[in-house]
């Protein structure tokens, strides 16, 4: 029987590896018992669920690659010792002063003063904020069409 080796390189949850050993595969894994090393894996984890909740196709596998992020992110606060109360003290604030996203408002562009503040910080951020007429692969967009054998968003 064929067999063959993949890097998979990523941090799993605790019942996987039994999964794959019963499926007959061998595991180079190990424990993470460094703090930096663990965030650092929790974060690329965050990553890769968020992008696979761009990926889903129907409602159900939405819902469960939210899930999947929603427990990458509890491992994290965990891990860094933040509340989920700090996190709506903290959302509501901000709330409170820069508003919500319940309107749906939407900048495409701005031409701003060299005395306003927001110039400086976009020319700081100039990998998020470029300047007009610079190329930063806007043109990607995200796809939630969903199959047909799914229920759509309401």
């Amino acid at each position: 029987m064929e067999r063959k080796s993949f890097i998979l390189d990523k941090l799993v949850r605790h019942k996987t590896v039994k999964k794959i050993e019963d499926q007959g595969g061998i595991l180079q894994s190990r424990i993470l018992t460094n703090d930096e090393e663990f965030l650092e894996a929790v974060t690329q984890k965050i990553v890769e669920e968020l992008h696979e909740v761009f990926q889903s196709k129907t409602k159900s596998e939405l819902i469960e690659e939210l899930a999947d992020l929603q427990e990458a992110l509890d491992t994290f606060k965990k891990l860094v010792k933040i509340s989920d109360s700090d996190i709506k003290t903290a959302q509501e604030k901000k709330s409170e002063e820069s508003g919500n996203f319940e309107k749906r408002l939407y900048i495409d562009s701005v031409d701003l003063p060299e005395s306003a503040p927001m110039y400086h910080y976009c020319l700081k951020n100039s990998h998020k904020y470029p300047e007009v007429g610079e190329d930063y692969g806007a043109d990607e967009e995200l796809d939630f069409g969903f199959e047909e054998d799914d229920e759509e968003f309401e």
